[in-house]
């Protein structure tokens, strides 16, 4: 777990995700929609703000929603995405 603050954790998944992409030839400009799951919808606004960080300019689809439990003992959210490679 990177970090024990949702801000952390929201950062070190999209950086993993930069790393998947990166290694089917792909990055964050080719993501269609991120679905985001959050324990506390009162980490909303901190969530947020790691992922604009991280995200910059770019606007996929998104979709959050407040789950009671996650899988991962201590997580505060979990994501998934789908993106397309650089060449269709």
């Amino acid at each position: 777990m990177a970090g024990a603050d949702v801000g952390a954790q929201t950062r070190q998944i999209l950086k993993s995700f930069v790393v998947m992409l990166e290694a089917v030839g792909s990055d964050l400009s080719h993501v269609t929609h991120i679905n985001i799951f959050l324990q506390r919808m009162s980490d909303f606004e901190a969530m947020n703000g790691a992922y604009v960080e991280i995200m910059g300019d770019l606007r996929p689809a998104r979709t959050v929603i407040a789950v009671q439990e996650l899988p991962k003992p201590g997580a505060l959210l979990t994501m998934n995405l789908t993106a397309v490679t650089r060449e269709g």
